[in-house]
């Protein structure tokens, strides 16, 4: 018997801090090597605030507290459905991100650079509404803050 397809529960994070938003490259598929907010799938019997904080942690080093939705969007192909919940999140610690687990790089970005229309594909809305919906190819301008 074939397994069922269905689709996937997942969170993103809405760091933004002095008006820079934290972002990664992401190194595992879908959309290996763009840039895109932290996150990742929900765990069974994880709550969507604990897989965040989860997931920010293992892809950042940062510690957040998860704030109020933000919006959601899914993301379909022939060989995923994900439904990805954005959050904001607020650092607990200011300390310098630190690429990790399924992230190959991570920065903050100027908020003015986070919303150029290199972002892939240009769905849902504006910077900082939600930000999964969105990838882009070419490496932001890094915040004078990120290593």
């Amino acid at each position: 018997m074939a397994a069922a397809h269905r689709p996937e529960i997942a969170v993103g994070g809405v760091v933004v801090d002095d008006d820079a938003l934290l972002l990664i490259r992401r190194a595992t598929e879908p959309a290996a090597g763009r840039w895109s907010s932290p996150g990742g799938r929900v765990e069974w019997g994880e709550t969507m605030a604990h897989a965040l904080v989860r997931e920010l942690l293992e892809e950042t080093g940062i510690e957040c507290v998860v704030g109020e939705l933000i919006g959601w969007v899914e993301r379909i192909s022939d060989d995923h459905h994900f439904v990805i919940f954005d959050f904001a999140a607020t650092p607990l610690s200011f300390d310098d991100p630190v690429a990790g687990d399924d992230a190959l790089e991570v920065r903050w970005v100027p908020s003015t650079r986070s919303t150029s229309s290199t972002w892939w594909p240009a769905s849902a809305s504006s910077w900082p509404r939600t930000t999964s919906s969105r990838h882009f190819d070419t490496a932001p301008a890094a915040d004078p803050r990120s290593p």
